[in-house]
């Protein structure tokens, strides 16, 4: 019986190995879009731009860097037009378009560059056209990928934003 509790202590420990904790988040709301996003609390924020669009998060460890904004949509309210427009940007920067997904209310681009890694989410409320869009956006090196993961993947999840 020992034996058999031991182990599910020990597998139940081994899932959260590298996973960031709840308590290991801080949440970050830009004031002047109200877009809101949970990065690592370990990241350390740089300066916010005399715009105010948001705010570009550090991680000293891997020279990565996770970057929540908010932006109104340059293409009025079609959120395709903005996902091209994006695309064609990054294309232009030298980046290699990965996996694209997309639903009524968000999009998701994945791009690599060299030893360089990117993933960026856009969204928009339910209830909202697309002209103010919530963005959160994750450059890494390419061999932190694994540890990049769960960042990427609770930071994309907890990106949320007001209509305008």
């Amino acid at each position: 019986m020992h034996m058999r509790q031991f182990l599910i202590a020990l597998s139940v420990s081994l899932a959260f190995i590298g996973t960031p904790l709840a308590a290991d988040w801080q949440t970050y709301q830009n004031p002047r879009f109200g877009t809101v996003a949970e990065v690592p609390a370990d990241f350390i924020a740089g300066e916010e731009p005399q715009n105010g669009d948001g705010l570009k998060f550090f991680d000293v460890d891997s020279d990565g860097e996770i970057n929540v904004y908010g932006a109104f949509n340059v293409m009025g309210d079609d959120l395709a037009g903005y996902r091209d427009f994006l695309l064609q940007i990054y294309k232009d920067g030298g980046w290699t378009i990965g996996r694209e997904n997309s639903g009524d209310t968000w999009f998701m681009v994945s791009a690599k560059r060299e030893d360089r890694r990117l993933f960026l989410r856009v969204e928009h409320g339910a209830g909202c056209a697309a002209e103010l869009l919530h963005h959160i956006e994750f450059r890494y090196p390419a061999d932190a990928q694994k540890r990049w993961q769960s960042f990427i993947k609770h930071g994309a999840e907890s990106l949320d934003g007001p209509c305008p």
